[in-house]
């Protein structure tokens, strides 16, 4: 592998982690110069493979700072592989010594921000740990490693064999239980990782990690107030409602969670997430379409949550093991298809992506655009030539039967 050079474009120089999902190299760009972190994945089973897509996907879907950005996929004899930045940092919150709150304050907030925006996605990491965090030496917050990441609607964190996914001393209890997992799964990884720097010891002793296998009822967290004295008491009655047993009793989102510690002054408000705005009939709807491999023009009315409802069909296709393409909105020459395909196909121009897509599409992809109106020229003009492919899912088209509305008055007071 070391004096082998990659697709005649990544040439690795140094093997920088090992495990059991493969092998990171730090590798030089020989198409643009520079260097990057290449991920070679051995997959052992179609389970781990599909894994690998859904990181990809992830990733390809998250473009926002503060998410690990995304540079090129591709297979290396027979194993897929993924291109990352390369990034300079040490795991959450930064250090391995006991905190103060003064010190780890800014990561937290910065790391609620990142977690704000992904959860807006509709997108749940699900493997939150201090590994998949790093904080850089300017204090910048970075996730990594999407691959259990899921959409939030039915989601289990079991798989088929009983084997709990994820990393067990941060899964929250339903995760433990196979149950419905939602964003609040991230925020109590978030409260054990606090209690943890806060405190210098884990929250849960072996009897309250075992309770979670059974009920989440009997799960005991000794309070903060007592392991950590020092802490503010508004800090620790935030970090005591993270680590809640029940989702219920946990606050309602990432950005809820901030705007408490940032007052230090309570608990933040427990709530219920916002659902997702479409009607999910709809959503079954364009998904049963779509796996039949028919196109799907979808109305979408303002206020709806488009951008949401196309990252979540995306990722009931996914679920379903078809790979799916959103667009995003654009203006660059082919921004909005950048995302689709390497870069090595985008210096082809719009021939190499147009290529690229019909290939994709022709082995099974669905193509999802998050209204074509929104594309930039360029993008749009592959787009049409791409009409005869099939598989394309129009969302923005105002002359579709099937149509999204947002809630009536009356479904959102009850």
């Amino acid at each position: 592998m070391s004096e082998q050079v990659i697709d005649g474009r990544w040439e690795p120089v140094e093997l920088i982690g090992t495990g059991g999902g493969g092998r990171v190299w730090r590798v030089i760009d020989r198409l643009r110069g520079g260097e990057a972190a290449l991920k070679l994945v051995r997959t052992t089973s179609s389970a781990h493979r599909a894994r690998v897509r859904r990181e990809i996907a992830a990733l390809q879907m998250l473009r926002i700072p503060g998410v690990v950005q995304l540079i090129d996929v591709g297979e290396h004899l027979g194993e897929p592989y993924i291109v990352m930045e390369l990034l300079d940092g040490t795991p959450f919150p930064g250090t391995d010594a006991r905190m103060s709150w003064t010190e780890l304050r800014e990561p937290t907030l910065r790391l609620l921000e990142v977690l704000a925006n992904v959860h807006a996605t509709g997108i749940i990491h699900r493997d939150l740990k201090p590994a998949n965090v790093l904080v850089d030496r300017a204090g910048r917050v970075v996730l990594l490693d999407f691959g259990l990441a899921r959409g939030t609607p039915g989601d289990s964190s079991v798989t088929r064999d009983g084997a709990l996914i994820g990393t067990p001393r941060y899964l929250a209890p339903e995760q433990f239980l196979g149950r419905r997992v939602d964003p609040r799964a991230d925020l109590f990884a978030l409260g054990v990782m606090l209690y943890d720097a806060l405190a210098g010891s884990a929250p849960m002793d072996a009897v309250s990690m075992a309770s979670r296998l059974t009920t989440a009822h009997t799960m005991v967290v000794p309070p903060l107030s007592e392991t950590a004295p020092e802490v503010p008491a508004g800090v620790a009655r935030v970090i005591q409602a993270l680590l809640a047993p029940m989702p219920g009793e946990r606050p309602g989102s990432a950005a809820d969670t901030r705007r408490a510690l940032l007052d230090e002054g309570g608990a933040p408000e427990v709530r219920e997430p916002l659902p997702l705005l479409a009607v999910h009939d709809a959503l079954e709807l364009v998904v049963a379409e779509a796996l039949a491999g028919r196109d799907v023009h979808v109305a979408a009315e303002p206020g709806v949550g488009r951008t949401r409802f196309a990252n979540e069909l995306a990722l009931r296709l996914l679920a379903a093991g078809r790979s799916a393409l959103v667009t995003r909105a654009g203006v660059r020459p082919l921004s909005s298809l950048r995302a689709l395909v390497p870069d090595s196909v985008m210096a082809a121009g719009p021939t190499g992506v147009e290529d690229s897509l019909r290939a994709r599409l022709g082995g099974g992809a669905t193509l999802v655009l998050d209204g074509k109106e929104q594309l930039d020229p360029w993008s749009r003009k592959v787009v049409e030539r791409l009409g005869d492919c099939g598989r394309l899912i129009v969302i923005g088209d105002a002359t579709a039967s099937i149509r999204l509305s947002p809630f009536s008055a009356e479904a959102l007071r009850t």
